[in-house]
């Protein structure tokens, strides 16, 4: 067993360890037998059958009762069986996806349980990055590809204001999420998303516009367990068939966020970007193989279900699923997986498994694909652009044209504002054509000259003032 599998390992048994320190025995895992909440059927099984991710769930789910979301997945899919072929290296060009993460807390100090810090936070991306990057002296520098996308926090917020992209959202008044956190299959935790009844799921507490900014979700419990209930799931994510809808995002266990060496974001990430688990549509019960449709990741049952292998990373057991499997995994390197055994599917990070250090070439292709595709609206965000500052009194966006739109006012300006008519930023100097939605809301203004230039004012842009005089 490499350094790797080992720690992990070690990790693994202490948090079971603890679960039955705390709780005087290993809970079962979920989901629960019967018919659950939301109306899927699900079977209780034991630890090496459980669901660590909820991906599946929620995307069954939104095929059943979600005409729109499965039109939406039915013609991506058919294109990307056709993409997953299109294994070539790619240059070096990154693209950037802009996040937002939401640390859904229960009233912890910052810092403390549920809360974490913002340097938690970016920590954890890091890691993330490290995954998808796959950079060197990391837990991803596996032989996978480097996927060409990272995922980087915003720095402009959705009323174009300086961020962080960290959102630390009060819950503590929430008795349902306090008690039991997230309800994915069948508990008395708080639901993910219903749009019905006013606020009272998850993601209305708090969410991003979706078309700009990818929404992440961190909590403290699925089903009332994380990473100290013995078996437990981890988090889960929606297809890109889901972009820009008000459900759309992962939500993850801040425990799992927490570790370095675990990579449940990492996962939930390939999900949100159409990819699907390798071993999609096995039943371990069976002996019936799954197929993710990619060509360059072998059919195999999930890896959790078979005794000694989630743990055993170098283990040459036979994949009788696909005994002939043989291709290039990495077009950029060459490098080529063809042993007909289960290390030909182990290390992917969208199996079921410990020893995930790599994605392949098609999976690139895909992900890319999705982006470049249902998610291209991440491209354009004007998330990932810091807001200009004029001077030291005025913030603006929206730089087109040698125009500018201000949306932020600091006060130290004093209550009489006069709006420059242009302003110089770098070589160029701009005009001031417009003002943003609140962008001086709550200044404590008296007085107001707007310049001729301005031609559109947006909502609320002066309200909570004391305004007396305004001059156009």
């Amino acid at each position: 067993m490499d350094s790797k599998s080992l720690y992990i390992t070690i990790l693994f048994l202490l948090s079971l360890i603890q679960s039955q320190a705390q709780n005087g025995q290993t809970l079962k895992p979920l989901p629960p037998s019967g018919n659950s909440e939301n109306g899927i059927s699900q079977s209780e099984s034991n630890l090496t059958n459980h669901e660590f991710c909820g991906a599946d769930f929620t995307h069954n789910l939104r095929m059943k009762n979600d005409v729109q979301y499965k039109a939406r997945h039915l013609k991506t899919n058919q294109a990307q069986k056709k993409m997953s072929e299109q294994k070539k290296a790619l240059a070096n060009g990154v693209m950037q996806i802009p996040v937002v993460v939401h640390i859904m807390y229960r009233g912890d100090a910052v810092g403390t349980g549920t809360n974490i810090s913002d340097a938690d936070v970016k920590r954890g991306i890091r890691y993330l990055n490290n995954y998808w990057r796959k950079v060197t002296g990391t837990w991803g520098a596996g032989a996978g590809v480097d996927m060409k996308m990272e995922f980087i926090l915003a720095v402009q917020d959705e009323n174009g204001n300086p961020t962080n992209g960290i959102d630390h959202v009060f819950m503590g008044g929430v008795a349902a999420y306090v008690s039991n956190g997230v309800n994915l299959y069948k508990s008395g935790g708080i639901k993910d998303y219903d749009p019905e009844g006013g606020v009272n799921s998850l993601k209305e507490y708090s969410i991003w516009d979706p078309t700009k900014y990818y929404n992440v979700w961190l909590v403290g419990e699925i089903d009332n367990r994380n990473c100290f209930s013995g078996s437990y799931t981890r988090g889960y994510a929606h297809s890109a068939s889901g972009h820009g809808q008000p459900y759309d995002g992962s939500v993850v266990l801040v425990c799992e966020f927490l570790e370095e060496a675990s990579n449940t974001l990492t996962h939930e990430m390939g999900h949100a970007f159409n990819l699907l688990h390798t071993f999609h549509g096995d039943n371990p019960n069976t002996n019936t193989c799954g197929d993710d449709g990619i060509s360059d990741t072998p059919k195999h049952i999930r890896t959790s279900s078979m005794p000694g292998l989630y743990f055993g990373c170098n283990m040459n057991r036979a994949n009788t699923c696909d005994l002939s499997f043989d291709e290039i995994i990495n077009p950029d390197t060459g490098f080529r997986r063809s042993t007909g055994t289960h290390k030909d599917h182990i290390h992917n990070y969208m199996d079921y498994i410990l020893c995930a250090s790599e994605f392949t070439g098609g999976q690139r292709t895909v992900a890319l694909a999705a982006l470049n595709g249902p998610r291209a609206s991440f491209l354009t965000s004007p998330a990932l652009t810091p807001p200009v500052e004029i001077g030291d009194t005025f913030i603006a966006d929206h730089i087109t044209s040698l125009e500018v739109t201000a949306i932020g006012y600091n006060t130290a300006g004093g209550p009489n504002v006069t709006i420059p008519q242009a302003v110089d930023h770098g070589p160029n100097t701009y005009t001031v054509t417009a003002i943003g939605n609140g962008a001086f809301k709550g200044n404590g203004l008296t007085s107001m000259t707007i310049p001729d230039g301005v031609t559109s004012i947006g909502g609320r842009a002066f309200a909570n003032n004391r305004l007396i005089s305004v001059m156009l």
